[in-house]
């Protein structure tokens, strides 16, 4: 089953855009905002809307899309096989070698410090079940997922949209978590499993999502803006300091509200990168894997380093976060054209799009 060069061009679009989203949560500074002394500022308000509003809408984008890809072309054990050796090639080998490569930097980095102890146990976990880089964990999430294709296939061919709406969605909205951790992360995430599926399910009827996507109108957009955002302004006024990554603090009514302001994200993501698009867009989308993989260790380090001399911490976000975008597209550039082999190497043979 194939799909339309402008919708191929609008999934990768959603896929730069998110991984912009995942970069400006990683280098949000509102922690460093002393709310017990000065209250929650508009600075930190407007963090909090962006980088733990908005941009939660990024990581179940991206599982949605990769289930969608995995299972677009799945109907017996030789496309699961085919499907496996893709993603040995376009997942596992970066998400090694880049973890390879963090590593050595981060024992160099604690080496300086004097502060470096390693053993074989802690060398092993740390390059295969918790990387250094935090973002690696949602690729090792897909890995897993890819190796228990077969058990969502068999869901999917059976009654798999029931299964969704009765039993996986619920425990996705309201962050019920079913698998035991492996090096201090789920082994998967309910959210990445949950949109993962979603993705399995959608793939069935790609033509069906375009023909949508052509037919949403102006006023649709309008109102699905102005319900996402009342959401989350709902959700930031009674909870503004939610967490449910790594620590889990909010209530019953704000990871539901959280919840379904994701899913009309998600949808709008779908719908604005359908509708509108641009060469550049196209270009630049090529480059999203990258972008996710480099984004952070070391070069938030440096960044924030060199940031340190002519900004106070809690606006370091407003500075680091585009020069970090910036660097890495001018590295992903230089590289792609001048060291192609490489490029292709790290990113799992990812190259340049050109609209079609």
């Amino acid at each position: 089953m194939k799909i339309s060069p402008r919708f191929s061009d609008a999934i990768f679009i959603g896929s730069f855009i998110g991984t912009l989203l995942v970069t400006a949560i990683h280098y949000n500074t509102k922690d460093h905002i002393d709310t017990s002394q000065f209250g929650f500022n508009a600075n930190y308000y407007f963090q909090e809307f962006l980088t733990n509003g908005v941009a939660r809408i990024a990581v179940p984008y991206f599982a949605i899309v990769a289930g969608f890809f995995f299972f677009l072309k799945y109907t017996d054990l030789s496309d699961y096989q085919r499907n496996l050796k893709n993603r040995a090639s376009s997942l596992l080998l970066p998400y090694i070698l880049t973890s390879i490569i963090f590593f050595i930097v981060e024992a160099l980095y604690q080496w300086s410090k004097k502060e470096l102890q390693l053993s074989p146990v802690n060398v092993l976990t740390t390059i295969f079940l918790k990387p250094v880089a935090v973002q690696h964990w949602f690729l090792r999430d897909l890995i897993v997922l890819s190796l228990v294709a077969p058990i969502i296939q068999l869901l999917r061919n059976s009654m798999g949209a029931i299964i969704f709406v009765v039993v996986i969605l619920p425990l996705w909205i309201f962050d019920v978590e079913l698998l035991p951790k492996l090096g201090g992360r789920h082994l998967i995430h309910i959210e990445v499993l949950a949109c993962f599926f979603i993705g399995a399910l959608l793939s069935s009827i790609p033509d069906q999502i375009e023909s949508h996507l052509k037919h949403v109108t102006y006023l649709q957009i309008v109102w699905l803006t102005f319900a996402f955002v009342i959401l989350l302004a709902l959700r930031i006024y009674i909870k503004p300091d939610f967490m449910n990554y790594y620590v889990n603090d909010y209530t019953q009514i704000t990871i539901l509200l959280q919840g379904i302001a994701k899913i009309i994200g998600i949808y709008l993501l779908m719908v604005l990168s359908y509708r509108f698009q641009s060469r550049r867009l196209v270009a630049l989308s090529s480059m999203s894997f990258f972008i996710f993989l480099f984004h952070g260790i070391p070069l938030n380090r440096f960044i924030n380093k060199m940031s340190d001399y002519f900004v106070d911490d809690i606006y370091k976000f407003y500075i680091n976060f585009p020069i970090s975008v910036a660097l890495t597209i001018a590295v992903a550039l230089y590289m792609s054209k001048f060291h192609v082999g490489l490029y292709h190497l790290l990113t799992g043979g990812r190259g340049s799009r050109k609209p079609k």
